[in-house]
């Protein structure tokens, strides 16, 4: 198993030590909650902004969220 360091594609935090390769290229930020898969690794480092191709998907709002809005809205 190998472990990087990967900067997310949409707040920019990096996170440590993912196993990619165990995900099949996905993970989810600790920071921000977004998922990505990485698509590609051009250079080697995932914590170089332009080293890597993502595909980003948005996370949903929590039940605990919708609620919120529904009672304040």
């Amino acid at each position: 198993m190998s472990r990087i360091d990967v900067r997310c594609p949409a707040c920019g935090e990096i996170n440590l030590e993912l196993d990619l390769v165990e995900t099949d290229g996905w993970m989810e930020c600790e920071h921000c909650g977004y998922t990505a898969r990485l698509l590609s690794l051009h250079r080697g480092d995932a914590t170089v902004v332009g080293n890597c191709c993502w595909q980003v998907v948005k996370p949903l709002p929590s039940s605990r969220t919708l609620r919120a809005v529904r009672n304040h809205g």
